[in-house]
């Protein structure tokens, strides 16, 4: 008996989501350009033809790869905004960058890797400085509403904070206090907004 095109759809969704994560282990253990396609269709069980019937070169797999992944990072931004207070919206934002990086360290470790290498915006057609702009206007509207004394400037430096923590944390994630450092992020950062509140 034939398989139905919904079943048929399910197992392609399947195949393409296990390709991606393969890409994204093969390339966070050893580095993009060493990620061949051979190992990814290995670490993923698929054949190497299969992979070209989704990705007409790694180019367009790594640029499919840091979408979907970018795309669920936003999704996990958004609920931050969903808060009551603006106190409330910075604690959740700044918990959402740094539980982000404890559940989806290989993404993190690619994209240390990939924003160094020339050309990088090119390939990825902006779409990861836009998603670092729409993070770092979250935090600057939160400051904002707070407020905090520079906010525009205070969330390029709240936002270099947390990029410095995960690096950090990537380097050494079972001994990195991961949850005091964001706790401490967060004290000073509200220090901020009752200083401005109570200049005495």
């Amino acid at each position: 008996m034939p398989r139905s095109e919904a079943t048929n759809e399910r197992m392609r969704q399947r195949a393409y989501r296990a390709i991606l994560d393969a890409a994204l282990e093969v390339a966070a253990e050893g580095g993009f350009h060493a990620a061949s396609m051979r190992k990814v269709a290995e670490r993923a069980g698929v054949s190497k033809a299969l992979i070209f019937k989704y990705f007409a070169s790694k180019a367009e797999l790594l640029q499919a790869l840091i979408a979907s992944s970018l795309t669920g990072a936003q999704r996990a931004f958004a609920k931050a905004e969903t808060a009551q207070t603006p106190a409330e919206r910075l604690e959740a934002l700044i918990g959402t960058g740094f539980d982000f990086v404890r559940e989806h360290p290989d993404f993190w470790r690619l994209i240390s890797q990939l924003r160094m290498q020339k050309g990088l915006r090119t390939l990825l057609g902006g779409s990861l400085v836009s998603a670092v702009h729409g993070v770092t206007q979250q935090l600057e509207d939160e400051l904002r509403a707070l407020p905090t004394p520079s906010p525009s400037l205070d969330a390029r430096v709240l936002f270099a904070a947390i990029d410095g923590a995960t690096q950090h944390y990537l380097l050494d994630p079972e001994h990195y206090p991961l949850d005091a450092v964001k706790d401490r992020l967060v004290d000073m950062f509200l220090h901020l907004q009752a200083q401005e509140e109570d200049p005495s």
